[in-house]
């Protein structure tokens, strides 16, 4: 004990000579506040604001959550709770003052007790009561770092809560952001609107608190702590829809720290900028990126590695040599290839399916069809194949109550084909006849309708109520064959399929380049060699606003927070989801039957270790990196073991650079394995010879881990896969294998592009407000041959029919075209004419950002590309309007493929 006190001793020695020199050096002592932190009553102070905040992100937070789908949280339930929360808390730090006096005078500390904390619990507070003077500057210092330490420790106690929650699965990112208390703008709200709301509210509380806290004021003793929770209450009421209400920064950081969600926190970007050091146009994995799921293996085995090791590593030649290498180290295995709590939590799940199915039954009783759908569709990824009819059935009913009547029919379809129990079958099938009969597909519709007659028979109805049903139908079969008996005697009218929406506009490329089909013909690829490479160079002069590439991705994958919003094999976004066709998770959704259909041989091999992948937070190279290997089975792939991808691949137009059709990926009827995309795809370049031993040594760690964990799946044949042992020598077919997922590693670095989609405001015709979201990445090898510029002029964009490149500069013939030079240099321009047509551009100019507001984006377009032709005949490049035009251009052909 007495060693204790000796070092105090030494500390309140050493502050006290900081103290005398700061205050010859300021002159400030009361500012500072030197003398107030020697003191052990300090920690009191700051054990307080930890706790407090601690407990005001927990309780109050916790109030934000969706606990039960049936009790969501309205904002007077949100406000109360932080307000009252506040008003407790200020008045429990006398009872924590007492518990710390007793330990701190059970240690002979006589002389250290004064007032608590105050109860500041916001670094807002604590900022204004240092510009008042009534707080001092390492005090307020202090007080802050404790409370955001504070409000972290809450919003993971509360993170961990909601873990276990059933609904979690099954809440998009974004929803769990708001369980947490993460604020956010309200919709339609513009960041300044957002700033002024969070400086009215935090004035007001300020103002409360100077007010109630003033030592010459005797009438506010005793309800100083009840004042102050009734203004956060007030300004909560008012600010929750536009900013969330933060009014204090520390509850904010703690939920956007354990969520890493950033968004309009402007106070945090400038720092997670610096720290996170990310590029906007491109979210791969950097050269020395690893996640903290493997950095302390990884450092393990690096320290196992001897340098006459590494001299061998070195010396190999193949990437299956180093993946050999790689997995002769016992340290590679102790890394785990099962996280068994996540793998849990992604299964079917009976019992909470047939929980949200009754809540859905409660909201469809009442009317809230739009909430009843949310809530089925949640219930039909969880439930398992025994239960999933019924639930398919009255998402189907909801559905056709919304006019949905494409995707009700579809449900209906496939209630029946999973097992609908026979007795309630004619309601499925007179649904069905309904949807038909809105479809306009008459003849389908009466097949139905005799179907739901014929099912009669087998259900449990009363006399009464089955013969009311039969002549319903028999009255609708007696319409339609009127209706059909009328059209027989009109001019005959093919039956439309699909009536639920308007034919979306399609671009195509009219005029395709022999050798690259993905390519228009304005583009050519050369390859000069050396440093340059293969290239798109121009082959005519290119006006803005041509398509000059549309391919499909050889192969994409969608990012984790989008896998029940978007479709994981299309990638667009999902109105009802469909679930995956194994009977064994709910961690995927698709958007329709026909591609959940076509992926389901690819989710065969993946479902097993997609858990594993999204829960060690490996890069989305590593997916796609899997997702190459396992879309074609391992006796196709080992049959092309001796195909050398360092041979010279020669494009011609009976062997053609083609990369956009999935069908025909890995063909082996060819004599040369087909050409189409094999070699489309081992040709593409991996820059090998120019990486680093560490950059190597570092993609055949990783690679050697994805083969382990692709070992998990049913992909390899039993004769080929040895046990995950470092005694076990791998056969030549996982080798083979384990080479191929470190070249794709190599090849995606390089030529891969983010997948985005265009997301405009509900409601919102103007695309000023729209915003591009990075949802997943994409191989293209034909657009990945387009070099690299600071002056791009092209854009890209997705839409259905693949990733398309447009021109957004006018490109000369045999000009690169990125790398384009200025071609005004030293040519003679008439003055006059040049001003005549400037004076005309802001008159289009005005026009064109008119017809973007309200909508018409062809007309826009039109307005735009004649900007930009007449800036390139009149001015050199950079022009801040060009850029401008150039901006419109993009957002209009976003739209127009969207």
């Amino acid at each position: 004990m007495k060693n204790h006190v000796n070092c105090w001793e030494d500390w309140k020695h050493w502050l006290k000579a900081c103290q005398i020199f700061v205050q010859k050096l300021l002159g400030a002592k009361d500012f500072v506040g030197l003398e107030e932190v020697t003191k052990v009553e300090f920690l009191v102070m700051l054990l307080a604001e930890t706790l407090g905040t601690f407990l005001l992100v927990l309780i109050g937070c916790a109030s934000c959550i969706t606990w039960t789908a049936s009790n969501p949280p309205t904002v007077v339930h949100i406000a109360f709770t932080f307000g009252l929360a506040v008003a407790s808390l200020a008045h429990s730090q006398k009872l924590l003052a007492l518990l710390i006096r007793s330990m701190i005078e059970s240690i002979k500390y006589q002389d250290v007790l004064g007032p608590v904390s105050g109860c500041h619990v916001n670094p807002a507070v604590s900022m204004g009561l240092l510009v008042s003077g009534n707080c001092s500057f390492l005090k307020t210092v202090c007080y802050i770092v404790c409370q955001c330490c504070g409000a972290i420790a809450g919003s993971g106690v509360l993170k961990a809560a909601i873990s276990n929650n059933c609904c979690n699965l099954l809440i998009p990112k974004e929803a769990i952001g708001q369980g947490l208390g993460a604020t956010g703008l309200g919709e339609k709200v513009s960041e300044s609107q957002g700033i002024f709301m969070e400086a009215i509210i935090t004035f007001l509380l300020l103002l409360v608190v100077h007010a109630v806290t003033d030592p010459k004021r005797t009438d506010t003793k005793g309800w100083a702590p009840l004042a102050i929770g009734l203004t956060i209450t007030v300004s909560h009421m008012a600010a929750v829809p536009v900013t969330g209400s933060s009014m204090n920064p520390a509850r904010t950081l703690g939920p956007a720290v354990i969520l890493g969600e950033w968004k309009n926190l402007w106070t945090y970007k400038m720092i997670l900028r610096i720290l996170e050091n990310r590029s906007k146009g491109w979210r791969m994995l950097e050269d020395n990126e690893i996640s903290d799921y493997f950095r302390s293996n990884f450092h393990r085995l690096q320290n196992a590695i001897t340098p006459q090791d590494m001299k061998k590593f070195i010396s190999l030649n193949s990437n299956s040599e180093r993946i050999d290498f790689m997995l002769r180290y016992p340290q590679v295995y102790d890394l785990a290839i099962k996280i068994g709590e996540v793998e849990d939590q992604m299964l079917k799940n009976g019992e909470k399916a047939l929980k949200l199915k009754d809540v859905g039954n409660k909201y469809f009783g009442r009317g809230e069809f739009i909430k009843a759908l949310e809530i089925y569709s949640n219930a039909v990824l969880l439930a398992p194949q025994k239960d999933v009819g019924v639930v398919l059935a009255n998402r189907s009913a909801t559905l056709y109550h919304l006019e949905k009547h494409s995707y009700a029919l579809t449900d209906a379809e496939e209630a029946l084909r999973m097992g609908y129990p026979q007795e309630l079958r004619y309601k499925i099938e007179e649904r069905r006849a309904r949807c038909l009969l809105a479809l306009k597909r008459h003849d389908e519709a009466v097949l139905a309708f005799r179907s739901a007659l014929k099912a009669l028979d087998d259900g449990k109805l009363s006399g009464e109520k089955k013969q009311k049903l039969e002549a319903d139908i028999r009255i609708m079969l007696a319409v339609i064959e009127k209706s059909n008996q009328l059209a027989r005697k009109g001019p005959k009218i093919p039956e439309k399929r699909n009536m639920i929406e308007p034919e979306k506009p399609t671009l195509k490329i009219e005029d395709c380049n022999p050798l690259y089909p993905s390519c228009s013909k304005a583009v050519e690829i050369r390859d000069e060699g050396g440093n340059i490479g293969r290239h798109a160079i121009a082959t005519k002069d290119i006006e803005p606003g041509e398509i000059l590439a549309i391919e499909k991705p050889y192969s994409a994958f969608l990012l984790a927070e989008y896998r029940l919003i978007n479709c994981f094999y299309c990638l667009t976004k999902i109105f009802v989801p469909i679930p995956a066709v194994c009977q064994t998770c709910s961690c995927v959704a698709y958007c329709s039957i026909s591609c959940r259909d076509k992926d389901a041989k690819i989710h065969e091999n993946e479902c097993p270790i997609l858990p594993t992948l999204w829960a060690s937070k490996t890069s989305i190279n590593c997916f796609l990196a899997l997702r190459i290997i396992v879309r074609q089975s391992f006796d196709k792939l080992y049959k092309l073991k001796d195909v050398n991808s360092k041979d010279k691949f020669e494009v011609s137009a009976s062997e053609p650079y083609r990369s956009d059709d999935f069908k025909i990926m890995f063909r082996l009827d060819c004599q040369k394995y087909d050409i189409c995309t094999l070699d489309t795809f081992l040709h593409i370049v991996t820059h090998e010879d120019k990486r680093t031993v560490e950059d190597l040594f570092h993609r055949s760690y990783i690679a050697s881990w994805l083969l382990r964990l692709l070992k998990k799946s049913p992909y390899f044949p039993k004769h080929v896969k040895t046990p995950d042992t470092v005694e076990a020598k791998l056969s030549d077919g996982e080798l083979y294998i384990g080479g191929l997922i470190l070249h794709n590693l190599m090849t995606i670095q390089f030529n891969a592009h983010e997948i985005s989609e265009l997301v405009i405001p509900k409601a919102d015709n103007n695309l000023a407000n729209a915003k591009s979201k990075f949802i997943g990445g994409g191989l293209y090898p034909t657009i990945s041959l387009f070099n690299h510029s600071c002056n791009p002029g092209i854009i890209r964009f997705k839409c259905e029919t693949g990733k398309e490149c447009g021109n957004v500069l006018p490109v000369k013939a045999d000009s690169n075209e990125f790398m384009i030079q200025c071609s005004k240099c030293g040519k003679c321009i008439n003055i006059f004419k040049g001003l005549k047509a400037l004076q005309e551009t802001d008159t289009i100019f005005k026009i064109a950002s008119r017809n973007l507001e309200q909508g018409n984006h062809r007309e826009a377009l039109k307005s735009y590309l004649k900007i930009l032709k007449l800036l390139d005949e009149t001015l050199a490049l950079p022009i801040k309007d060009y850029h401008l035009c150039q901006q419109g251009v993009r957002l209009c052909m976003l739209s127009l493929v969207k």
